[in-house]
């Protein structure tokens, strides 16, 4: 992962989270993806301090992951394209457009889902959401 060391990095995590199955190697892709588009975002202009926020929480039969941030943002057309490999709005030479194709790869691999919640100029939040599992973690049943 690489966060600036002039950046805040918050973190909320809830105690007792069910367990979710899952590919450790693959999880931390998504979450390193998520955490590197986010510090990007934040170096668009922002003028304040960037922020990045990881939480976790239970939420129904799911436990959901959010990376928020304070950075630039997208407006609804660019979040509608935003999981399209090869989409990017970094400049030529500065992103691939695969980070957020491949966490949406994995999410539905492990049969969850991943939403957007941003605006122009006022950050983004992505909710990832996993079924959660009572099964032990067990390599040779996970994604």
């Amino acid at each position: 992962m690489s966060i600036s060391k002039n950046a805040v990095l918050d973190t909320h995590f809830e105690k007792d989270l069910p367990a979710v199955r899952g590919n450790a190697a693959q999880l931390r892709q998504l979450v390193m993806n998520l955490v590197n588009n986010a510090m990007d975002a934040c170096e668009g202009g922002a003028a304040q301090l960037p922020e990045i926020t990881i939480s976790t929480r239970a939420e129904a039969e799911r436990a959901c992951l959010v990376i928020a941030d304070n950075g630039v943002g997208m407006d609804a057309a660019t979040q509608q394209r935003a999981f399209e490999a090869f989409f990017t709005t970094k400049p030529a030479g500065k992103g691939t457009g695969l980070g957020l194709s491949l966490c949406y790869a994995i999410v539905r691999r492990h049969g969850g889902s991943i939403e957007i919640d941003s605006a122009a100029h006022a950050g983004t939040r992505v909710h990832v959401y996993f079924p959660l599992t009572d099964t032990a973690y067990n390599e040779a049943n996970s994604p």
